[in-house]
């Protein structure tokens, strides 16, 4: 955490007070002759060792450099002349330049994903809610909770933008472009929250599998789900973060559905073989289609739950408003490009009503 300047003070006209001192008719001049004595102050009295971890250098240098700018003559040549003495000061104390700044988290282990652009996107999110020396576990706690924060249960939008803002050529999968609404404009179904959440395991290197499946609705009938199963230091457990939202009151957060177990989620979920149980065990593609591709390995025990909190939510957005900017971005991508070649997206989720492969399905749990 830097330690920035003040602003500027108001001038003699605008106090009614004539200002002491030399050179001070001029605002910027007085703040940053103000802002040269106060650095010095903070220096001399805290000293190098006790900023060192806070203190960028960095921080300090542009306010006096853009106001000796604003000064000929005498009076830059001065400002001038603090900036050098100044920047020698913090160098003779230990700082250096971008000293403070913590290293941004790497994730060497990164799964990669099809489409840069989602991949990019993903890391973005990534490097706002991830701290050096995070454990695994709370790694996933703070996309869990970004994810709760700032998605709000309604149809996605723009999911075909990474073929104006990306590379067209990279045809992402189903889970990578279900991802996009959540990470970028806040809204989505189960399937995206789902979705997102196993995108940004995946790019921290977490072994993540989204899961398809069925839930409890408000009506006491089972509806089709989606939810997130993560590998977390160790042992495989269930995420269901839509859910989660779903169950929030007041704010509190209470991870109900947080690294949970398999029987635990029994209670409210079915998928896999206890999916295919529930139909029957139809001999079908559908039937084959869900053990082999949406169904995690076994989660035998549930991790410790974390402490409730409150969050906070973001302004539920305007989905009118993001179509409308949508539309415009592309309107303008076409007339700079040329119109992209027709494509058939990878957006329908994985077939969960085994009796009736040919769907589409009813709403998700959050309806």
């Amino acid at each position: 955490m830097g330690i920035l300047a003040a602003a500027p003070g108001p001038g003699p006209a605008e106090t009614g007070k004539a200002a002491a001192g030399p050179y001070t008719g001029h605002p910027d001049f007085r703040g940053c002759q103000n802002f040269l004595f106060q650095g010095a102050a903070v220096l001399c009295a805290f000293g190098s060792s006790a900023l060192g971890s806070q203190l960028d250098y960095t921080v300090f240098r542009p306010h006096l450099a853009t106001a000796a700018a604003k000064f000929t003559g005498k009076r830059g040549a001065l400002l001038k002349k603090g900036l050098f003495l100044f920047s020698l000061l913090l160098l003779l104390c230990g700082f250096t330049p971008g000293m403070g700044r913590e290293a941004p988290v790497s994730f060497p282990n990164a799964y990669p994903l099809q489409n840069r652009y989602i991949e990019e996107t993903a890391d973005r999110v990534l490097r706002e809610i991830i701290s050096p020396g995070m454990k695994e576990s709370e790694q996933v706690q703070a996309a869990y909770r970004w994810l709760i924060e700032n998605t709000f249960f309604m149809d996605p939008v723009g999911l075909d933008i990474w073929r104006y803002r990306g590379s067209p050529a990279e045809r992402p999968g189903y889970v990578e472009n279900r991802a996009l609404s959540p990470l970028l404009f806040g809204s989505g179904s189960c399937e995206d929250f789902a979705s997102a959440l196993t995108v940004l395991l995946w790019r921290m290197g977490i072994e993540a599998q989204y899961v398809a499946g069925l839930t409890i609705s408000v009506n006491g009938d089972f509806v089709d789900h989606a939810w997130t199963a993560a590998k977390v230091e160790g042992d495989w457990y269930h995420l269901d973060s839509q859910l989660e939202q779903n169950v929030l009151r007041a704010g509190k957060l209470t991870y109900r559905y947080f690294l949970k177990n398999d029987r635990y989620f029994l209670a409210d979920h079915r998928w896999g073989e206890n999916l295919c149980a529930y139909y029957g065990n139809p001999d079908n593609e559908a039937q084959k289609e869900i053990l082999s591709r949406w169904t995690p390995p076994p989660c035998a025990s549930s991790f410790p739950t974390p402490a409730a909190e409150t969050v906070r939510l973001r302004e539920r957005p305007d989905r009118a408003v993001l179509e409308r900017q949508l539309a415009g971005e592309r309107l303008a991508y076409t007339q700079s490009h040329g119109p992209l070649p027709a494509l058939e997206l990878d957006l329908d989720p994985p077939p969960v009503y085994l009796d009736n492969p040919n769907w589409p399905s009813p709403a998700c749990a959050g309806e």
